[in-house]
């Protein structure tokens, strides 16, 4: 079942990144991140980047362009 839900998660994406390429000249950046980021990653026939620290590197700009009070 988990391999059924994981090639399901597969096509998702690769389905979604296909039709918003159609309103694009340029290719997309596909960026994975979390913990199963690499899984799907092996799964998938399109470029793609691994960011695991996303969520972080957000936060740590969103915290250093803060105004503390």
């Amino acid at each position: 079942m988990y391999h059924g839900i994981l090639l399901a998660c597969v096509g998702a994406i690769e389905t979604a990144y296909k039709q918003q390429q159609q309103n694009f000249i340029r290719p997309l950046n596909l960026v994975l991140t979390g913990g199963n980021a690499a899984k799907i990653a092996q799964h998938l026939q399109i470029e793609h980047d691994i960011i695991p620290e996303l969520l972080l590197l957000g936060m740590q700009r969103y915290f250093s362009h803060a105004v503390l009070k």
